[in-house]
């Protein structure tokens, strides 16, 4: 692989949190769940209040800056800036040659379009916020990547929250929540054409006609599933919102879309207060048995290693001099210095906290899969909404292809041949 292709691909995933980081002994990991977020999205007991000055340290910390505008800090540079390579790349302005931008182009999938932070403290209920910065779920439906779940404590989050606020400034929200009617607010809803971009999951919607989305790929990949409106969105907001988007959140993709007071309340009384069924379980991918025949490496690498792991866990030589988050640390993880890029390297393991080695094919705690086996199960079980101590990965990625796995396993099998 060409070195500059390795350079632009040890950070094509780099907001996933590493690897290494959801191994055992990993510092902070969140507390297990298993809430349905599709009812009741995490919400948390800590206390309203916090410390912003902590909480711009911690959004330093937790390098936010390197996916999200709007944190009120300075720009890291391009080669840090997960979200900027792409959208250079995909402008064609990214510096290589044009062969290499060709087949880039080809493979970005995720992190094209990530939300801005502006004005998230004022638009989004503080509580809300909080949970969410410990258990992340799937908001954007559009979008195949997700918020990864870092190492952020309850009191962090909490200082986070009250950062986010205070940079978002004070807020104009009316103590009153919208008083439309629902049934007015459905047909609002349908007549404004909503679904052209936002699903609303769980609610009797009428279907609306299908329309060709050329030119809104951002909007439509950032709008969120309003079925969550009422767990994250300040009520007495939404209906300012609805009129003017832009004037709350001067970078929004949402359009403003001409509707008379009362049809401003309507639809937002509908998003608030309509009746939602239960979404249907999500349930894991189902394994597959190991395969009946070898598999080395070189497969695995190929597959495996190279195409999803190596783009975080990779020789910093090949990256001006940062190897990926799980080689040199990153998103307010340590460095484990868990290198996937030889069978050598793979082989020799990660530093835990005590920085000893440790193989990845030992069991986790008193488990009977190797551990590198485990955080990829652990990641299907996350996006049906069940946390454990031991991080799933890729973290805020899709997880892996039962496939994909059942090579990783069949090679573990088989005594990891060359």
């Amino acid at each position: 692989m060409a070195t500059g292709l390795v350079t632009h691909m040890t950070r094509w995933l780099a907001p996933m949190a590493t690897l290494l980081c959801s191994l055992p002994g990993c510092r902070d990991s969140p507390p297990q769940g298993g809430a349905d977020t599709a009812t009741s999205p995490t919400s948390a007991s800590a206390a309203p209040h916090g410390n912003p000055s902590r909480g711009k340290k911690l959004v330093e910390q937790f390098e936010c800056n390197r996916c999200h505008d709007g944190t009120g800090l300075a720009d890291v540079k391009r080669e840090r800036h997960c979200v900027r390579c792409h959208r250079e790349i995909q402008l064609g302005t990214f510096e290589a040659k044009p062969e290499l931008l060709a087949h880039w182009r080809s493979n970005i999938i995720n992190l094209r379009h990530v939300p801005s932070l502006q004005s998230a403290g004022k638009l989004f209920k503080r509580d809300w916020l909080v949970g969410f910065l410990q258990h992340p779920y799937d908001l954007r439906p559009h979008l195949p990547a997700t918020m990864p779940r870092l190492a952020i404590s309850a009191e962090q989050a909490v200082d986070i929250a009250a950062y986010l606020a205070q940079l978002a400034g004070p807020s104009s929200a009316k103590a009153t929540s919208p008083s439309g009617a629902l049934s007015l607010g459905h047909q609002t809803y349908h007549d404004n054409e909503c679904y052209t971009c936002h699903p609303l999951s769980g609610a009797e919607v009428t279907p609306g006609r299908k329309y060709s989305l050329s030119g809104l790929e951002a909007g439509v990949a950032l709008a969120t599933d309003l079925r969550y409106t009422r767990d994250a969105f300040v009520p007495g907001l939404l209906v300012d919102w609805l009129r003017d988007p832009l004037q709350l959140k001067q970078d929004t993709a949402m359009p403003q879309t001409p509707m008379s007071d009362a049809e401003l309340q309507n639809l937002a009384s509908f998003l608030l207060r309509t009746p939602l069924k239960k979404l249907p379980k999500h349930n894991p991918v189902k394994r597959l048995p190991t395969l009946k025949r070898d598999v080395g490496y070189e497969e695995v690498s190929a597959k495996v290693f190279r195409k999803i792991c190596w783009h975080c866990h990779a020789q910093p030589d090949f990256a001006r001099g940062d190897g990926g988050p799980g080689m040199t640390g990153g998103f307010g993880f340590v460095a484990r210095k868990l290198d996937l890029s030889t069978y050598e390297a793979v082989a020799s393991g990660y530093l835990d906290n005590q920085g000893e080695r440790r193989s990845v094919f030992t069991p986790f705690e008193n488990g009977d899969k190797p551990v590198l086996v485990q955080v990829l199960l652990n990641r299907q079980q996350e996006e049906a909404g069940v946390e454990s101590k031991l991080r799933g990965m890729p973290l805020g990625l899709p997880s892996m292809s039962a496939e994909q796995i059942q090579l990783i396993e069949t090679w573990i099998e088989l005594g990891r041949p060359r």
